[in-house]
Parts: structure tokens; C-alpha cells; sequence
């Protein structure tokens, strides 16, 4: 898991921009009846925002779809390639997305981060930044 990767795909990818509690939202407030869609584990909005969810695309099923569905105009590839190369258990998770205008492949352990990671490059994030969030 990795709350930086997931708010740079809520940023950068799902173009959400954060309120004032630090949270990423769709429509309004709960007080006006709006549903929050992504607080930060340390996000004062999560005290104070009780329909709150964390929203993480780098691990959960539901969040990751969601990146995938929002670049269903373009194309996006999923495959398993573990195997085994001298007795070691190697591969990972391999997507790729196609987006007008851009490209973004990744490899990784989970299906989550390969397609957070995917995602990023197809919109542009430079590798730096990307790696830079990733704690490398």
C-alpha cells in the first residue's frame, strides 16, 4: 500500500482535487449531502467527514477498477506473468494503458500498483516524481 502512489492517482489520473480537510470528494460536503470519496489516513476530514472511505487504488479491488473503468475510452491490458526462471519465482502483474495522447506500462507484484503505476506514465507523471512517491 502506498498512500502517496494512491493520492497522486486521485491527483493526477482521476483529476480529484483536495478540500480543505484534505480530502478528495465527489460533489459536496456531507453536511449537503455529497459522498467523500478518498481521505488521507492522517486527514483531519476523516475525523470530522463520517461517511469518509479511504480510497486505494493500490490495493483495493473496487478502487483499482475504478482507475481502469475511468480509461475506458482508451485501452488497458491486465496479464499474470509469474513464472519460474532457476528455480525462482519471478514476473509480477503487467498492464498497460493506452489514453489519448499517452502510454503507461508497469510490472509489479499486485494488480493494483501495476495499474496505479500504468496509469501515471499514460498521463504523463515523470518517472522522478513517480519514484519519488514510491519511496525509492
Amino acid at each position: 500500500m502506498s498512500r502517496a502512489i494512491d493520492a497522486m492517482v486521485a491527483e493526477k489520473v482521476m483529476g480529484w482535487t483536495p478540500d480543505e480537510y484534505g480530502c478528495w470528494s465527489e460533489g459536496t460536503h456531507q453536511s449537503h449531502g455529497g459522498r467523500v470519496r478518498w481521505c488521507k489516513a492522517d486527514s483531519e476530514g476523516l475525523d470530522r467527514l463520517n461517511d469518509a472511505e479511504v480510497w486505494s487504488p493500490s490495493t483495493d479491488p473496487a478502487a483499482y477498477t475504478e482507475v481502469i473503468d475511468y480509461h475506458a475510452t482508451g485501452y488497458v491490458e491486465i496479464h499474470n506473468g509469474w513464472g519460474e526462471r532457476d528455480g525462482e519465482r519471478v514476473g509480477g502483474w503487467k498492464c498497460r494503458i493506452v489514453v489519448p495522447g499517452g502510454e503507461g506500462e508497469a510490472r509489479e507484484p499486485t494488480i493494483g500498483m501495476a495499474v496505479c503505476i500504468a496509469a501515471l506514465r499514460a498521463v504523463g507523471v515523470a518517472e522522478d516524481e513517480i519514484q519519488k512517491a514510491r519511496g525509492k
